[in-house]
């Protein structure tokens, strides 16, 4: 039986990320406003609903598919800023001057640990309890392309706890030990593979179906790397991220793109956007409906200065 954390996939989500400020990485992410360094993120973007007049979409439960959308706000009662060309260049060129030059586009897809003591294969390899989690194929796929497309300077990673406690994830929490508790896989190294399992935190695990050892970068030494490799501002990144998904997205059937096309659409009925001639802001959009639709996070980051 494989008994599951007492924390959820965003709470562990949201702690990650706010860690990496405290490891000394200058980090920008849509919808985190905590440790964040440009009054976009925290001013404007966490509530899209009151800015973009867009509904999100909400959970069927019966069939677990995303596809009814709830609108947040009533016109009578909005209050939002509207966007406008003006603003996102001023905006841009603030952000390109206050970001560091130099930093790298970050995806994650953060996992909620099982742990279990089943036998078979990994029970087998591991001969005591483990940690583990499940790879959904299409989930996995967009992620095998984005890594591709992003290539050396940017990193994309599998995130997972080695710990079940809500206690432990404040106490890493305070400790700033969250990162140093998780183990990370790239996207890459999971390819054909529909679980992965691991004992500890780090960058070494099993995956099934077809067994097979793991052993990735430690999650530090690939940021420093794709960090050198890196080029361009941070408004250069957000366009680079935001083509690479929606490339993604296109090359996929109807059915598999759905929600994406749903969400862009939403945006740009409620808003300024189709008279907003500006890639930047298409490009957030672009990865907004990508991490809805794949439950990933996004950041803008530097390389943490701290190895914690």
């Amino acid at each position: 039986m494989a008994i599951p954390s007492e924390f959820q996939e965003r709470e562990y989500e949201s702690l990650f990320i706010q860690e990496l400020a405290k490891l000394g990485s200058v980090t920008w992410s849509p919808g985190q406003t905590d440790e964040c360094l440009l009054g976009f993120d925290g001013a404007l973007w966490i509530d899209p609903s009151r800015l973009l007049r867009f509904g999100f979409p909400r959970p069927d439960h019966a069939r677990h598919r995303w596809h009814h959308f709830w609108p947040f706000w009533e016109p009578e009662f909005w209050h939002g800023q509207q966007l406008h060309s003006q603003f996102i260049d001023e905006w841009r060129r603030f952000a390109n001057d206050t970001f560091p030059k130099k930093s790298l586009n970050f995806f994650v897809q953060h996992k909620r640990p099982f742990q279990t003591t089943e036998q078979g294969a990994c029970g087998d390899h591991w001969r005591q309890a483990y940690f583990e989690f499940k790879i959904d194929t299409q989930q996995q796929r967009r992620l095998e392309q984005l890594e591709n497309k992003l290539g050396d300077a940017g990193v994309v990673t599998y995130s997972c706890a080695a710990f079940l406690k809500k206690d432990d994830l404040w106490k890493h929490q305070e400790n700033t030990a969250i990162v140093r508790n998780s183990n990370f896989v790239s996207a890459k190294k999971l390819s054909g593979h529909n679980r992965y399992t691991f004992i500890d935190s780090g960058h070494s695990g099993y995956a099934n179906p077809d067994p097979e050892a793991i052993e990735d970068e430690p999650l530090f030494e690939r940021i420093a790397s794709a960090y050198e490799r890196s080029e361009g501002a941070f408004s250069d990144q957000v366009k680079r991220a935001g083509a690479a998904v929606h490339e993604i997205m296109n090359e996929e059937d109807p059915n598999g793109t759905g929600l994406y096309r749903q969400i862009l659409n939403r945006f740009a009925e409620g808003s300024e956007v189709e008279r907003i001639e500006s890639v930047f802001l298409t490009s957030l959009i672009q990865i907004l409906a990508f991490n809805t639709v794949n439950s990933t996070s996004y950041a803008v980051i530097t390389a943490p200065t701290r190895k914690e």
